[in-house]
């Protein structure tokens, strides 16, 4: 039984982007697909052009124009191929600006239809694509991105989200390369299900579970979720990790890793602050983190990431270090129970660890889902808005590379050795390298390097 050439479910995702092209018009129209990588962008891209090509007096499909054009020439090869393909006779090319002409000599009174695969730079799209003058009238232009600015700086007519499959879609995708059959196994339908639910219709996703699992005993389908809720697939994470590489800066890096990690689910406005006292830019990064297809905001406002990218997010922190306590952040219950398990305290309260050693276990799995991470930031014991917020100007230098744990009521510490392991607890916990001085109203913690969590 051989596999469908194309992912289930795509068939009225090609009917959208067909009828967005309205290919019977004169002008000269461009439509952009855009989604996080697997989501199914090529597939659609491929479908639409078999289904339009003939209509056409030259047509050219690019594919993978990101990876290519890393490569020597690569641009240059690539408008090669593209007046190639269209014009069907071989044309050597000295350098871009000589591709852009040739491109604008030949195209401009033809009628064309030429697929775009996976632009990241607008140079690119610049040694393409510059003008729609440059193609005849009626030609048509589909270009797949991960990152919807560029879409925007290119103009484009429509601008088409790629759509994850749906639960039966899914399933059955699942199934073809699990099963090489359109439904699961009998004895299989119930893990099915759950691999389904976990992957959230992402067909490379799909596919690659799939072809993994293909064959394997049911003992082995269950060790392998198992795995997954902790370790992601390698060739999914290899996938996916892409575009957090194409990410600008560590800054940006660091702001997708908190997220992912601890905040999934929370206001944007609230987390916006919190982001803010850490150093980042939140109104204008969280935005690019949703144009590069990694976030997105729903209609209460809450930031939500696709199960995947989150796992992927948190298997780079995983991958830091095999000790837990040398990662940079914490988020699954055994390894937060297995630093603070490590805790010595000191304080005027000789009953305290033991008090809050129960308060944790008791809260442990609400809090879990708001831990975050502070580089170089003090936070004072005021109050505001609910949390604590960082002051940048109290910066001390830390010297202690150990915890101290702290009490519910900051105010009421006055003497602590800066040797031990700090938890504060009320709205928020935190485990942080320190040096830290308290006085009868201010509490004052100090941060170094990326050590420290903070969990609400």
């Amino acid at each position: 039984m051989n596999v469908a050439t194309y992912p289930v479910g795509i068939d009225s995702q090609v009917k959208d982007i067909i009828a967005m092209l309205s290919v019977g018009t004169n002008e000269v129209r461009t439509v952009g697909i855009y989604g996080m990588p697997g989501i199914g962008k090529t597939a659609i891209a491929k479908a639409v052009f078999n289904q339009l090509c003939h209509k056409f007096e030259g047509s050219c499909f690019l594919l993978n124009i990101r990876k290519s054009s890393d490569q020597h020439n690569g641009l240059v090869q690539l408008q090669e191929q593209l007046l190639f393909d269209s014009l069907t006779g071989k044309i050597w090319l000295a350098d871009v600006d000589a591709g852009i002409n040739g491109i604008k000599s030949q195209f401009c009174r033809k009628r064309v239809l030429v697929i775009l695969d996976d632009f990241d730079q607008s140079e690119q799209i610049h040694a393409f694509v510059g003008e729609r003058g440059w193609f005849g009238p009626g030609s048509r232009i589909v270009i797949t991105t991960r990152d919807e600015h560029l879409l925007t700086q290119l103009e484009v007519v429509k601008k088409y989200p790629a759509k994850e499959l749906n639960h039966e879609e899914s399933l059955q995708l699942f199934s073809w390369h699990a099963f090489r059959e359109p439904h699961p196994v009998t004895e299989y339908v119930e893990l099915s299900k759950v691999l389904v639910d976990y992957v959230g219709g992402v067909p490379l996703a799909l596919e690659v579970l799939g072809s993994y699992l293909f064959r394997r005993s049911i003992p082995q389908w269950t060790s392998a979720i198992e795995k997954l809720k902790k370790i992601p697939h390698h060739q999914i994470q290899r996938q996916l990790k892409t575009s957090f590489d194409d990410l600008d800066g560590d800054k940006l890096k660091d702001m997708f890793l908190d997220i992912a990690c601890f905040f999934i689910g929370m206001d944007k406005d609230y987390v916006g602050k919190i982001l803010d006292g850490r150093g980042f830019y939140p109104e204008i990064d969280t935005n690019i983190l949703r144009e590069r297809s990694l976030l997105t905001v729903n209609s209460e406002n809450k930031l939500q990431m696709h199960n995947l990218l989150r796992d992927m997010g948190r298997e780079i922190i995983r991958q830091m270090d095999p000790n837990p306590g040398k990662r940079s952040r914490l988020w699954l219950h055994e390894d937060v129970m297995e630093v603070l398990g490590k805790c010595s305290v000191r304080t005027n309260c000789s009953s305290f660890r033991q008090q809050l050693t129960k308060s944790f276990h008791r809260s442990f799995p609400v809090i879990i889902n708001y831990c975050f991470l502070f580089n170089s930031c003090c936070f004072l014991g005021n109050r505001s808005s609910g949390g604590y917020h960082a002051r940048r100007s109290s910066v001390k230098r830390c010297i202690s590379k150990h915890y101290i744990i702290c009490s519910n009521d900051i105010s009421s510490i006055k003497r602590c050795s800066c040797k031990h392991n700090i938890i504060c607890t009320n709205d928020v916990f935190t485990v942080a390298t320190i040096q830290w001085r308290t006085t009868p109203r201010t509490l004052r913690t100090c941060f170094r390097g990326i050590d420290m969590a903070l969990l609400a």
